[in-house]
Protein backbone atom coordinates (compact mmCIF):
# COMPACT_ATOMS: atom_id res chain seq x y z
CA UNK A 1 0.00 0.00 0.00
CA UNK A 2 1.47 3.37 -0.90
CA UNK A 3 -0.20 7.03 0.05
CA UNK A 4 -0.53 9.23 -3.14
CA UNK A 5 -1.98 12.84 -2.88
CA UNK A 6 -5.57 13.09 -3.73
CA UNK A 7 -4.65 16.22 -6.38
CA UNK A 8 -2.32 13.57 -8.48
CA UNK A 9 1.05 15.82 -7.56
CA UNK A 10 3.97 14.04 -7.38
CA UNK A 11 5.62 13.99 -3.80
CA UNK A 12 8.51 12.51 -5.09
CA UNK A 13 11.99 14.62 -6.16
CA UNK A 14 9.50 17.93 -4.70
CA UNK A 15 11.16 18.93 -1.59
CA UNK A 16 7.87 20.87 -0.83
CA UNK A 17 5.46 18.02 -1.04
CA UNK A 18 7.48 15.47 0.35
CA UNK A 19 7.86 18.06 3.83
CA UNK A 20 3.88 18.70 3.40
CA UNK A 21 3.60 14.26 3.21
CA UNK A 22 5.74 14.27 6.16
CA UNK A 23 4.52 16.44 8.64
CA UNK A 24 0.79 15.05 7.57
CA UNK A 25 2.21 11.20 8.45
CA UNK A 26 3.58 12.75 11.64
CA UNK A 27 0.59 14.19 12.83
CA UNK A 28 -1.76 11.21 11.88
CA UNK A 29 0.37 8.92 13.25
CA UNK A 30 -0.15 10.81 16.37
CA UNK A 31 -4.07 10.64 15.97
CA UNK A 32 -4.14 7.02 15.20
CA UNK A 33 -2.28 6.38 18.88
CA UNK A 34 -4.26 8.71 20.23
CA UNK A 35 -7.26 6.53 18.66
CA UNK A 36 -5.34 3.35 19.83
CA UNK A 37 -5.00 4.62 23.34
CA UNK A 38 -8.44 5.67 23.73
CA UNK A 39 -10.19 2.31 23.28
CA UNK A 40 -7.76 0.46 25.91
CA UNK A 41 -10.34 -2.03 27.72
CA UNK A 42 -9.10 -4.44 30.64
CA UNK A 43 -9.26 -8.11 29.84
CA UNK A 44 -8.13 -11.26 31.19
CA UNK A 45 -6.40 -11.78 27.96
CA UNK A 46 -7.56 -14.97 26.17
CA UNK A 47 -9.37 -14.82 22.80
CA UNK A 48 -11.64 -11.86 24.54
CA UNK A 49 -8.69 -9.61 24.27
CA UNK A 50 -6.90 -10.77 21.40
CA UNK A 51 -10.43 -9.48 19.69
CA UNK A 52 -10.49 -6.54 21.29
CA UNK A 53 -7.07 -5.12 20.63
CA UNK A 54 -7.67 -6.68 16.87
CA UNK A 55 -10.82 -4.21 16.81
CA UNK A 56 -8.84 -1.22 18.35
CA UNK A 57 -5.95 -1.66 15.79
CA UNK A 58 -8.55 -1.69 12.67
CA UNK A 59 -10.36 1.60 13.99
CA UNK A 60 -7.09 2.78 15.03
CA UNK A 61 -5.82 2.26 11.80
CA UNK A 62 -9.26 3.85 10.47
CA UNK A 63 -8.63 7.23 11.89
CA UNK A 64 -5.16 7.41 10.71
CA UNK A 65 -6.76 7.17 7.07
CA UNK A 66 -9.35 9.81 7.82
CA UNK A 67 -6.83 11.92 9.05
CA UNK A 68 -4.66 11.50 6.00
CA UNK A 69 -7.65 11.94 3.79
CA UNK A 70 -8.14 15.43 5.31
CA UNK A 71 -4.68 16.30 4.25
CA UNK A 72 -4.98 15.52 0.64
CA UNK A 73 -3.84 11.54 0.90
CA UNK A 74 -5.15 8.33 -0.19
CA UNK A 75 -4.02 5.04 0.78
CA UNK A 76 -4.10 2.87 -2.71
CA UNK A 77 -2.81 -0.71 -3.34
CA UNK A 78 1.19 -0.42 -4.92
CA UNK A 79 0.27 -1.71 -7.50
CA UNK A 80 -2.27 1.27 -9.20
CA UNK A 81 -0.37 3.94 -7.56
CA UNK A 82 0.72 5.22 -10.86
CA UNK A 83 -2.81 4.18 -12.40
CA UNK A 84 -4.91 6.46 -9.34
CA UNK A 85 -2.59 9.14 -9.31
CA UNK A 86 -2.70 9.65 -13.51
CA UNK A 87 -6.86 9.46 -12.89
CA UNK A 88 -6.45 12.48 -9.64
CA UNK A 89 -4.03 14.37 -11.81
CA UNK A 90 -6.45 14.65 -14.74
CA UNK A 91 -9.67 15.41 -12.76
CA UNK A 92 -7.77 18.05 -10.84
CA UNK A 93 -6.82 19.68 -14.25
CA UNK A 94 -10.24 19.28 -15.07
CA UNK A 95 -11.71 20.55 -11.78
CA UNK A 96 -8.86 23.51 -13.07
CA UNK A 97 -10.48 23.98 -16.58
CA UNK A 98 -13.95 24.15 -14.97
CA UNK A 99 -12.76 27.08 -12.36
CA UNK A 100 -11.38 29.06 -14.87
CA UNK A 101 -14.11 28.55 -17.30
CA UNK A 102 -16.73 29.65 -14.49
CA UNK A 103 -14.62 32.72 -13.83
CA UNK A 104 -14.59 33.87 -17.12
CA UNK A 105 -18.42 33.54 -17.74
CA UNK A 106 -18.60 36.09 -14.75
CA UNK A 107 -18.86 39.13 -16.52
CA UNK A 108 -18.89 42.15 -14.30
CA UNK A 109 -22.54 44.46 -14.47
CA UNK A 110 -22.22 47.11 -16.81
CA UNK A 111 -20.96 50.57 -15.67
CA UNK A 112 -23.80 53.15 -15.45
CA UNK A 113 -23.77 56.85 -16.15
Amino acid sequence: MLWIRADGQRGQGNPVIEQEFDLAKTVCLGERQKAALAGVTVSNGGFAGIIAAQQRGAAADQVAQGCMAEKGYVLVPADQAEERLAQYAAVAAEKRRQEIAAAAAVAPPPKRR
